[in-house]
């Protein structure tokens, strides 16, 4: 971010690292990509930023969410979001057993192997696509041009772009 906004890196990590919630800190590097960046490039930030949304999602459920296994799947490993477990202990703590049981097998998730393969490489592909884009912001000339043609052919990347045109009409073009 500091140096999108060609500022000293120190005191914006510092404020960077200040906030706590995400969408937080998201909202201000998209706040000074909007301010800072050429429009082309900020139009292809968009995009990325947009194609690798669910990269982010699995990364959080990995990180926050709390991991299990049961008897019934041995093959398997269960990712429950956590106020899922709150919301057992919960009644646990204070329902009678004649009350229902929360059920919340919605927030609920089984992995299998290859489920996880995929999780992996989904989340290698957005992380190929922001680390291709942060070098196109220390690029120039035709390798940057290169680079930039590069990321736009990516199929999603030019699904999104495409999108983006679309609903921001020729003012972001």
């Amino acid at each position: 971010m500091a140096s999108l906004a060609r500022a000293d890196m120190q005191a914006m990590m510092a404020m960077h690292s200040a906030v706590i919630s995400s969408d937080a800190r998201r909202a201000m590097v998209k706040s000074v990509a909007a301010l800072k960046m050429e429009k082309d490039h900020h139009r292809l930030f968009l995009a990325i930023d947009k194609v690798t949304k669910p990269c982010r999602g699995l990364r959080n459920n990995f990180a926050h969410h709390i991991w299990g296994a049961c008897d019934e799947l041995p093959d398997a490993m269960l990712l429950i979001d956590p106020t899922a477990i709150i919301d057992f202990r919960v009644w646990l703590a204070t329902s009678s057993r004649a009350d229902s049981r929360p059920n919340h097998h919605d927030r609920m998730f089984v992995y299998f192997e290859n489920d996880l393969k995929e999780a992996v490489k989904t989340m290698e592909e957005g992380l190929a696509l922001v680390s291709t884009f942060v070098m196109l912001g220390h690029e120039r000339g035709e390798v940057r041009a290169e680079t930039q043609k590069l990321l736009e052919s990516q199929p999603q990347v030019a699904q999104a772009l495409q999108s983006l045109s679309r609903k921001n009409g020729p003012e972001i073009q």
